[in-house]
This record gives structure tokens, C-alpha cells and sequence, in this order.
């Protein structure tokens, strides 16, 4: 009987219209008879009236380059970090250079591949601030990570409408046709590490009519979001020069994976009631979040390998084969297999926690710990830590130092160990870095050790007078001119356990520094470098 009621029930009403706008605000994706009968149709529906957009930096670091030297325009860039390429431009991408490329394999594919360092990060925040600032002025912005945002300008979208504006065309390009080629567009994911990281093979037309008798509410309130995608990635670039591609549909999920299909510098918009059920069908599992190598590997056990096929599987299966037992989570990846996604886009606010962070090949002792920390990264997290409380007017509680090193890593892969203290009151870097080396020696105890990660962040964050006026004392003075931190703090000797004062050679941390400092260096790191 219930077979029945899927394959032979009438149209479902929230997608009838009425006057040309559809008379509810949600509906299920559509599907023909044979793949109703075929799927489980999702538990809840899908809200029609939200508009959200999903904002990706074109090749954010490499763009930041180029904008800080703009000598660098119409050259193949990449970014590194460590040995490999982090991210490139696309004149690089045209001689197959792509992201996590080892470096010397780059430059053997591009020999005029310039290569600029991108350790520090402190520029690629300043831009992304100003990306997400930019932003907040046409709704609520939700970032992910430094180059991603998701904004909900339904607010924005209904204040239009009823002011009087007609949309008569929709920004950008316009998702159509069925399956894994649609209309004559082939999509899949750019590279195998980002299954998310949707590409068209086509690049379609950059502005499509809309039909204003025959349009939905769906669609009109999207093509008025597609205006305001246009107009936000326009004030992008009139702040700080920053291109960025763009989704334009009713929910997070769909608007980014609609979002990279015309990238760099495009937009496309995905109308759900129409197209959601045939983008989803075919494309891979990895593209729902929350659902990575192991869950796709579960997943496989089951027989589900794109989204098609989870659409098959009762949500009770999900629950106890793949998700250990959470129906709610289950649930989120049945309805997420259709496009649907319930989660709202949600500001969240000041970083809970902020910290600095390198990996190593091996990093052996205390005393080439204490430098790394010394020069390195202490001098990072105060330099954060300051423009944290310029920006939210705060203060942490909590100093807390995470470490792996090689006989963690040999019991598990990624175990990390976190020690933690209360923040020192005298916030400057000698009295920081005190509190984290004895953290450190704390985590690691008495026997030899090698480092192959550390991480060095403050968090329980409390309300603290915003600094009225910047002064420059010794700490503030270091942070600009670090190569005269050296005299201010030990003359280059290293605190080891017990309180022992050994000076010895400051090689390994001078050369990460350089790395840090020397943003113009085109010549990859040494291979026999620890770091």
C-alpha cells in the first residue's frame, strides 16, 4: 500500500501553483515514477522562501599574492607550504599544476612557476576579515574557514519584494537538465582530494529571462538573490580587489556545490522544486557533509556509492550500519542524498579558540622546541591575540599547548596530547612562552622525544577592556622587528628543564623564520631541513 501511494498519489500540493507562485513554502524534490518507486522519499521538507549564498575566494592565497605584489599578474603563482603547493592560480592550473602538488613536481610541469610562501598567514586573515565585513552587510554570514562564507539574505530578498522590485532575469549562470550531464553540462569534482569542488565542463549563458507569469516564488525570489550575489561579489572586488565565485539556491548544501560549477569569478543559481533531485542523483556520496573516507567506506559495505543509492536505504540501516546508531544523523544524510538540508545559517561569532599551529618532520629536544616556540609561534599567537582584543574587546583564561609526537603517532595516526594552565596574567611573550615550555615539559615527561606537531592556543575567553592606545614596549616592538627579539629574551639562549640555560645554534628556527619573513622567496625549503 505504501508502494502504491508513492508511485500513483496526486502531484504533491506545495508545488502546484497558483497564479504563477507556488501556494506553500516547501516541497520534496521530484522524481519520475520509476525513481519513486525505487526510493524512500525524505522525512521532512525543504523550506522554498530561503535564499542563501555560498561565497569561495578565487584561489584566496594566491590571489592575496597577487594583489601584494602586483608584478605577479598574468604569471603562473602558487602558494606553498612545507613541500607542496597549498593552492595556485589558474594560469598555473593550465599547466596542470594543481593543489597539494609536491613543489618540485610544479615546477617541473611549470618551469616558470613562481613560488611565494604562505606559513604566515597573518595577510590571508587580514583580507578574509575583510571579506567577511564586506559581507555582513547584505545578511547573516556564517565562515568557513578563511576563504568560504555562506550568507542568508532572505531578510534582504523579502524587503526588496515588497519595495516594489521586479526581477526580469536571473545574475550569472542558471543550474538546468538532468543527471550527471545536464543540458549539455558535465559536472564533477575538480580534483579527487575535494569531491565537493564541483566544476562544468560548459560555460552556459550569464544570464538567463525569467518568466514572470510561469515563475514560482522559488524563482523569483532567487533570481532577486542572484542581484544581490552580483552585487555582493562587485563590492568584493571595490574593497579589496578580492574576486569570488558564488551559489545562489534555498539551502547551504546546494548553493556550495552549485557555487564552484563556473569558477573563477562566476555565479550560478540552482532552483531546488526543479533540478535539485537530478544534481544530487548521480553525483558521490563524499559530497554530503559529514561524510568522509570511513562513512563512505561503511557506506560501500552497504552497496551505496552516490547519492542515488543512498536514496534506497532506509533510514534505520543508515543508523545502525553506518552512523553507529545516531537516527538523527542518519536522517541528515538520507534527506542530504535528495538536497535537502534543514541547517540555517548561523553567525557564530568570535572564535572560541585561537591558536597557532606547525607540523615537522621532526623537531628532537626541548631546546629546538623552545626555539620553534620562542621565535616562531609564540610571537604569532600574541600578535593574534592583539588584534583579537582590538576586534571583540576580550581577554583568555586558558593557555593550552597540544603536541604529536613520533610515539604518539605510532599508537594512532592523528593522536594529539593537549596540557593546559591558566593564562598568565602578564600577557607578553617571554612570560607566554615560560608558561608553554613548562606546559610542554609536563605533556612529554623525562624521555627523549621528537615532535612531529605543535600547537600553541588560548581559549575561555572573558570580556577585557579594548587597548585605547597602542604602545610600542619591548614585546609589541618584537613583534615587528623579531630579528631584535633575540637580545630582549636571553641573548638566543633556550630554557631547558630545570631551569638549565644552554645557547646553541638557532639554525633550525632561523630557517622557519626565514620562511615566515621571506614571502618573496621563489626556492622551495631544503629536503634536509627538520621542518
Amino acid at each position: 500500500a505504501d508502494f502504491r501511494r508513492r508511485q500513483f498519489a496526486e502531484p504533491n500540493p506545495a508545488l502546484q501553483r497558483v497564479g504563477g507562485v507556488a501556494t506553500s513554502t516547501t516541497a520534496t524534490a521530484t522524481a519520475d515514477a520509476a525513481a519513486a518507486a525505487a526510493v524512500f522519499p525524505p522525512d521532512k521538507l525543504q523550506r522554498l522562501d530561503s535564499v542563501v549564498l555560498h561565497f569561495d575566494l578565487d584561489c584566496f592565497y594566491a590571489q592575496v599574492e597577487e594583489l601584494l605584489d602586483p608584478s605577479l599578474a598574468n604569471r603562473p603563482v602558487a602558494v606553498t607550504q612545507k613541500y607542496l603547493v597549498v593552492t595556485c592560480n589558474y594560469i598555473a592550473r593550465q599547466s596542470r599544476v594543481t593543489k597539494l602538488m609536491g613543489i618540485k613536481r610544479a615546477k617541473a610541469l611549470c618551469p616558470e612557476l613562481v613560488l611565494r610562501n604562505g606559513e604566515d598567514l597573518t595577510p590571508y586573515r587580514e583580507y578574509a576579515a575583510s571579506a567577511e565585513s564586506v559581507l555582513t552587510r547584505f545578511g547573516v554570514v556564517e565562515k568557513l574557514g578563511l576563504d568560504e562564507f555562506y550568507v542568508d539574505v532572505s531578510a534582504l530578498v523579502t524587503e526588496r519584494l515588497a519595495g516594489g522590485y521586479i526581477p526580469t532575469e536571473y545574475q550569472g549562470h542558471v543550474f538546468s537538465g538532468e543527471g550527471a550531464v545536464v543540458g549539455g553540462e558535465r559536472v564533477a569534482a575538480e580534483t579527487r582530494f575535494r569531491p565537493q569542488d564541483l566544476r562544468s565542463a560548459t560555460s552556459g549563458a550569464e544570464r538567463t529571462p525569467l518568466d514572470l507569469e510561469a515563475a514560482t516564488e522559488e524563482e523569483v525570489r532567487l533570481a532577486t538573490g542572484s542581484q544581490i550575489a552580483a552585487e555582493a561579489r562587485a563590492a568584493l572586488r571595490e574593497a579589496r580587489g578580492l574576486t569570488a565565485s558564488c551559489g545562489i539556491s534555498v539551502n547551504k548544501l546546494i548553493s556550495k556545490l552549485c557555487g564552484g560549477l563556473h569558477k573563477p569569478n562566476g555565479q550560478t543559481t540552482l532552483l531546488f522544486a526543479r533540478d535539485a533531485e537530478a544534481f544530487m542523483r548521480s553525483l558521490p556520496v563524499r559530497v554530503i557533509k559529514g561524510i568522509g573516507a570511513q562513512t563512505e567506506e561503511r557506506l560501500r559495505r552497504l552497496g551505496v556509492a552516490t547519492c542515488h543509492d543512498l536514496r534506497s536505504q532506509r533510514v534505520a540501516d543508515i543508523a545502525g550500519k553506518v552512523t553507529n546508531g545516531n537516527v538523527d544523523l542518519a536522517k541528515k544524510f538520507h534527506r542530504a542524498a535528495w538536497g535537502i538540508d534543514l541547517d540555517e545559517v548561523v553567525c557564530k561569532g568570535p572564535p572560541k579558540r585561537v591558536s597557532v599551529e606547525d607540523s615537522f618532520k621532526g623537531l628532537s629536544g626541548f631546546e629546538a622546541a623552545a626555539e620553534m616556540l620562542r621565535d616562531v609561534l609564540i610571537p604569532d599567537l600574541m600578535r593574534r591575540l592583539a588584534g583579537d582584543r582590538q576586534s571583540f574587546g576580550r581577554r583568555p583564561k586558558t593557555l593550552a599547548v597540544t603536541f604529536r609526537t613520533t610515539a604518539l603517532r605510532q599508537k594512532k595516526h592523528f593522536a594529539r596530547k593537549t596540557v593546559s594552565c591558566p593564562f598568565p596574567s602578564a600577557m607578553n611573550d617571554r612570560t607566554v612562552w615560560e608558561a608553554a615550555m613548562s606546559l610542554l615539559r609536563k605533556g612529554v615527561g623525562h624521555e627523549p622525544f621528537t615532535l612531529t606537531l605543535l600547537n600553541v592556543g588560548a581559549t575561555n575567553f572573558t570580556q577585557a577592556p579594548r587597548p585605547s592606545v597602542f604602545t610600542m614596549d619591548d614585546d609589541a616592538e618584537a613583534l615587528l622587528h623579531p630579528q631584535s627579539k633575540r637580545a630582549k629574551i636571553g641573548g638566543g639562549d633556550v630554557l631547558l628543564p630545570g631551569g638549565h640555560i644552554s645557547s646553541s645554534s638557532t639554525r633550525l628556527v632561523s630557517k622557519h623564520q626565514a620562511r615566515l619573513q621571506g614571502r618573496t622567496s621563489s626556492s622551495p625549503p631544503s629536503r634536509n631541513t627538520k621542518l
